[in-house]
Formats: structure tokens, sequence, C-alpha cells
């Protein structure tokens, strides 16, 4: 790392001494590991809400598919699902086994996040959106 030259993503991303014992536990868990680019291994040592986020949301993608599975009608329902700050999802719906090891490390957020697939249909007498389904992951 040191020199001047170009620091890798993967040190970068493990300046601390916290993030390097971290990166280690991730790759003794199997979750990273040398089949990632060294850009995703630093993706996935983000530690923080909108990586918790990319991975609850791959989840919730899951769960909504086994729940809604060929069942939308496009003249009345749109499916929808996070947004362009939540790129780290698709490596999560890639690799489920990555996606649940990761999940385990943000215990905390289990307990104060959302984590629940909600199904609306547009009311149109009320101009309004309606939840119609709440399901679980």
């Amino acid at each position: 790392m040191g020199g001047g030259g170009a620091v890798s993503a993967i040190d970068w991303a493990t300046l601390s001494r916290k993030t390097k014992r971290m990166r280690h536990a991730l790759q003794q868990l199997g979750v990273l590991t040398s089949d990632l680019p060294e850009r995703q291994q630093a993706d996935l040592l983000g530690y923080g809400l909108l990586d918790w986020r990319d991975a609850a949301s791959a989840k919730g993608v899951t769960a909504a598919m086994k729940a809604f599975g060929g069942e939308f009608n496009p003249q009345e329902e749109s499916s929808m699902f996070q947004g362009e700050a939540h790129g780290g999802m698709i490596e999560y719906l890639k690799k489920p086994e990555r996606r649940e090891r990761k999940l385990n490390f943000y215990f905390h957020y289990h307990i104060t996040g959302e984590t629940s697939v909600r199904r609306y249909t547009y009311y149109k007498p009320a101009n309004e959106w309606r939840e119609i389904q709440r399901i679980p992951y």
C-alpha cells in the first residue's frame, strides 16, 4: 500500500484495524471469495445502512417473486423495488448464500429495520395508492 502507487480497492476499503478484522472474518465466512473481482469485494465490505439495504432488498425481491410469481396484471400493477443507490443488490440476488451470511453481520438492523414486502394497488376514486398486502421476510 505504500510507495505512492495506486491503492487497490480492497486495500482502500480496509484501511482501519476494524475493517481489516472485518475483511478477515468475511473471508473466513466465505462472503469474500477469490471468485469476486476486487472492486466487488470492496463493495461487499461496505458496512452500513446502504449495504444492509442491498442485501435486505435482494432478500425482499426473492420473497416477492415467491409470493407473487406469475400473478401480476401489468394493466393493474407494476413491480417496483429499491432504486439506483442499491447497485449491490444484484450481487446479493446472484449469490443468496453470500447474502444470508452478510445479513447475519447486520443483526442490529434486524431489530430496527423494516423487512417486509408491501404490495399496493391504485384506488382511482381517492386518487391514492393503498397497501393491500404485507409479507415479512
